[in-house]
This record gives C-alpha cells, sequence and structure tokens, in this order.
C-alpha cells in the first residue's frame, strides 16, 4: 500500500471512527424524540375521537378502528421503549483501563531496579526490562488508547525505550516523560490484555533515593486517569528482599 493509499485509508477510518462516535452519543435521543411522537400521536388520535352528540350515530362504526388505533399505538410505544432501553445500554457501556508492569525476572512479581554503587541500573539484571500490559475490564471496547508515563528521579536520552514517543523533557538533565499510543488500527477488548512496547532500563542513572512514575491511561470513551506510583530500588544482590517485598505490594499500574 503507497503513501496516498495509506493516508486515505487513515482518513476514512477516522470518519467511520467519528460517525460511530456521533451516533452513540445522539442514538439515545432519537429514540426519545420517537417514544415522545409517539405517545403525542396517540393522544392526539384519542382526543380526535368523536365525542359529540352529532357523531353518536356513527360511533359504533368508529369504535373497531378506534380500538385498532389503540392497540397499534401501545405497541408502536412499547417497540419504542425497549429500543430505548437498548440504546441506552449501549450509551452506558465504556472500557475500564489498566496498565500492568511486570518485570522479566521469574523471582520477581512487581517492577524492581536494581542499582550499582555509581546509581546506575544493573543492565546485567532481569528486572532492568519491563513488560507493559494494557488490559480491559469494562464492557466496551478500546480504541484510541494512549499510555504516558512521566518518571520523577529518571532521565533518559532520545535513545531510551524505543517504541515509546518522548514528551517531557528537563533541559540539560534529559527526557522524562514518554507516550505510548494504538493508533487506529490496534484495540483494546475486554478480558483481552495486550502487551505493548516493553521499558528497558539497563545502564540509565537514577538520580534521586526512589524513582517514582506517574502513569496515565486514556481512551475513546475513558476519561484520562492518572496514578502516581513508586518503583522499589535495591542495591546489586538483594533481589531476594524484592520477592518477600512483593506479596505485600500492589502492582504498579493505573486502573479504574
Amino acid at each position: 500500500m503507497d503513501r496516498n493509499n495509506r493516508r486515505r485509508f487513515s482518513r476514512l477510518a477516522d470518519a467511520v471512527g467519528d460517525a460511530a462516535r456521533f451516533a452513540q452519543r445522539h442514538v439515545l435521543t432519537a429514540v426519545l424524540c420517537i417514544v415522545f411522537a409517539v405517545v403525542i400521536s396517540t393522544l392526539l388520535l384519542l382526543l380526535w375521537l368523536p365525542t359529540t352528540h352529532r357523531m353518536l350515530e356513527i360511533d359504533h362504526h368508529l369504535n373497531p378502528i378506534s380500538d385498532i388505533v389503540a392497540y397499534l399505538s401501545t405497541l408502536y410505544t412499547a417497540l419504542a421503549f425497549i429500543v430505548a432501553l437498548i440504546a441506552y445500554r449501549a450509551a452506558v457501556r465504556k472500557p475500564k483501563l489498566r496498565v500492568r508492569f511486570l518485570p522479566e525476572s521469574g523471582r520477581l512479581d512487581h517492577p524492581v531496579l536494581v542499582i550499582t554503587p555509581s546509581r546506575r541500573v544493573d543492565i546485567t539484571r532481569p528486572s532492568a526490562n519491563w513488560k507493559v500490559l494494557l488490559e480491559n475490564s469494562g464492557s466496551a471496547s478500546a480504541r484510541y488508547a494512549v499510555v504516558q508515563i512521566e518518571f520523577d528521579g529518571l532521565y533518559f536520552t532520545d535513545q531510551d525505550f524505543p517504541g515509546w514517543e518522548k514528551v517531557l523533557e528537563a533541559d540539560a538533565l534529559g527526557w522524562y516523560g514518554i507516550r505510548w499510543s494504538a493508533g487506529v488500527n490496534r484495540i483494546v477488548h475486554p478480558n483481552f490484555p495486550i502487551e505493548i512496547s516493553p521499558l528497558s532500563f539497563g545502564g540509565l542513572s537514577v538520580h534521586a533515593a526512589e524513582v517514582r512514575m506517574a502513569v496515565t491511561v486514556a481512551a475513546d470513551g475513558f476519561r484520562p486517569l492518572r496514578k502516581t506510583h513508586t518503583v522499589t530500588l535495591l542495591p546489586t544482590g538483594n533481589e531476594d528482599g524484592a520477592r518477600l517485598d512483593a506479596e505485600h505490594a500492589p502492582l504498579p499500574g493505573a486502573d479504574r
């Protein structure tokens, strides 16, 4: 697929997504308008039925027709009410996203950075590499998901964290904020987590006594949610202590 075709496909996908979101926001209003119109029409038909003395002579001819109109109006109202309930249920369905960080170490079950005496992340330890999972425990699929991480006490260069866009910089210290975007073609379905770009900290310098990270996750239909977590720092050779601490520590992440 050449560049022009990719651009056309991207514009078409954006247009379809915008139309779907517009329909989801306005379908309930449209159905409620239909229900209101059916109710008003029923009332007008009932008022129009002959009530004067002059029309009592033909009243017995109109009674069957009036009954049919009343039955049909009731049926239309019931159907419109059912459709409104279905539309409302579809409108309130939303994704519920969570980000999890797992080190590539069989002995550690929560994110840990092992620090050398020179205050660098030990590149020889599996805990220097984290898998990142994006989970959806909601009732609707998530589109256009975005994950942003802001580090406090850790800085890096343009070459670090491939697959992540660098978004926040502290002048001479380097970057401290990264962002991952799912794009148009990657959807996070409920109960089907996806693995996004990993994080490799090997060789990075730690500039503080502790490292904190603020994780923000957002998507179409899911308001941005931000949580801040402290990363466990251990001196080289103390990974066993991290395994014991992990039994009482929750997984850093962003959930709702």
